[in-house]
């Protein structure tokens, strides 16, 4: 009855690889191709942060350095610090009247001492870079800040303060005196952990502060204010590194440093790309959004979301750097592989063609006799790897996106089954997308474990414009999708494909 109902499409079945490889990534460097919707804005740089407008970002040089802040507009940068001694700060955030929140040491020791023990809070008003403020707070890594107030929250615990048994998350007002001076007040203890905990973000109109937790790894958990109680939005240490960093305007959403695909590697830290998670209790619903991982070497760390949605802005780093250190700053636009406006379809296949995409295993059920119909055939019991691939001009063309509709056979699908797209623009295949388990048109690399898991959507479901590497540009790209089935029951259906560009004349 399926297939009845989606006879204008082709069946791709097969038995395939449980776990399908990619040839390394031909790049040396993720940022020597980027992909169109991303861009370079700092050739250094570490731990960006929007400016409650969005038309700044702030950051740091390097750690125990000087913050500077680059106006996305008109590209310039300036020094934030260089106007006063200080023993090098560390991070630096916006508050919401726009003045700047930094952490840093009083006087510098060591890396080491002086980062994890004796980092505090400190003030610099937006009308005066000659001096800071001492807010007396020592502190944990990070600092939560409000959208919408002056509130912030951060951790202490035993290395900041020996009095201290456990690991606290506290809340706070920077408040002005009469003469305009900053200082912490209305300081108040929220939680008590038997675990690291860090401050990142206030969501549910300031409610709520979501938290990693660290123990076995990292976990994406949210405490309470008011009735403290903590609520975990995913916890699979030990087997993923989860590190929520910037949330989403709606609170709906968080950005996280994951390790969800490089399950296996010990040190989980330096295996991490950007992905997005909706904060569900027990949520599974992610999506990744780089791919820097797949350079060996590279990872993305430190993302944060503007304050309307539209960017992320977040840093290149590598494995074994130190947590937090970045080798430049970069943008990615969300909403530029969606403008339809002025793009125009340079290839499309509706599968309805002679050439027809369709893997057959053998006894799965074929939607209807096609003549030249693609098979594959194997006994049933064995996996295998099937891969369909197609060449496409795109001379005359920048802004190369790629959108595919697909959907699945109603039964139930697990992680090693995969939809995967790749695309070669002159040096080698490079991944654009993973799709595992049930298929939602978005790179979720695999799911949750080997078992059966929730049944296939039987209805397509699009990708949306991917934004593909610069080099697609160049005059050619060849696009390669591989599908992943273990069961005669496992299908999936191809419904389209459409490549588009920005003509070079516009």
């Amino acid at each position: 009855m399926l297939f009845e109902t989606l006879e204008a499409r082709r069946l791709l079945a097969a038995t395939l690889s449980a776990n399908p490889t990619s040839p390394p990534s031909p790049l040396t460097d993720p940022a020597a191709d980027l992909p169109w919707n991303i861009r370079q804005l700092t050739s250094n740089g570490a731990r960006a942060a929007f400016s409650p407008g969005g038309g700044r970002i702030a950051y740091m040089d390097k750690e125990f350095g000087n913050a500077w802040e680059i106006n996305l507009k008109t590209g310039a940068k300036r020094e934030l610090t260089g106007g006063f001694k200080h023993a090098g700060f560390l991070r630096v955030q916006y508050l919401q009247n726009g003045d700047y929140l930094l952490t840093g040491p009083a006087k510098f020791k060591d890396a080491k001492r002086s980062r994890w023990n004796e980092a505090e809070l400190w003030v610099m008003k937006a009308s005066d870079h000659s001096k800071v403020y001492r807010l007396g707070q020592k502190l944990y890594e990070g600092v939560a800040v409000s959208r919408q107030t002056n509130t912030i929250a951060w951790a202490a615990g035993g290395r900041q303060y020996s009095s201290l048994h456990s690991e606290n998350l506290y809340t706070g007002d920077i408040v002005y005196s009469s003469k305009g001076v900053p200082r912490l007040a209305h300081k108040t203890l929220v939680y008590k952990a038997n675990f690291g905990i860090e401050a990142q973000d206030f969501r549910d109109d300031d409610r709520e502060i979501i938290c990693p937790k660290y123990k076995g790894g990292a976990a994406v958990i949210g405490i309470d204010r008011d009735t403290h109680q903590l609520t975990t939005y995913r916890d699979r240490s030990g087997v993923e590194y989860n590190e929520p960093e910037g949330i989403f305007p709606d609170g709906k959403s968080v950005l996280l440093e994951s390790s969800r695909d490089k399950v296996g590697h010990e040190n989980k830290q330096d295996y991490i790309d950007l992905w997005r998670l909706q904060l569900e209790p027990g949520s599974n619903d992610m999506q990744r959004l780089t791919r820097w991982g797949d350079v060996p070497g590279y990872k993305a760390s430190n993302p944060v979301v503007s304050p309307d949605g539209r960017y992320i802005a977040f840093q290149s780093a590598r494995a074994g750097d130190t947590p937090g250190h970045g080798h430049g700053i970069f943008l990615i636009d969300l909403k530029a592989p969606d403008l339809t406006h002025d793009r125009t379809t340079i290839w499309s296949d509706h599968f309805a063609s002679a050439a027809r995409w369709r893997m057959k295993e053998k006894g799965a059920a074929a939607v209807r006799p096609m003549d030249g119909d693609l098979s594959l055939e194997t006994d049933g019991h064995q996996t295998a790897t099937v891969s369909l691939t197609r060449t496409i001009s795109t001379k005359g063309f920048d802004r190369i996106g790629l959108d595919l509709s697909a959907a699945q056979s109603g039964a139930r699908f697990e992680g090693d089954n995969k939809l995967i797209i790749e695309v070669d623009s002159g040096d080698g295949f490079v991944r654009v997308l993973t799709d595992a388990g049930q298929f939602n048109g978005v790179d979720n690399a695999t799911a949750e474990n080997g078992t059966r898991g929730a049944k296939g959507n039987t209805d397509p479901v699009s990708t949306g414009y991917l934004a593909l590497l610069r080099s697609a540009a160049n005059g050619q790209i060849k696009i390669r999708i591989t599908a992943s089935v273990n069961r005669p029951d496992e299908q999936y259906v191809l419904d389209h494909i459409t490549v588009t560009g920005r003509p070079l004349n516009d």
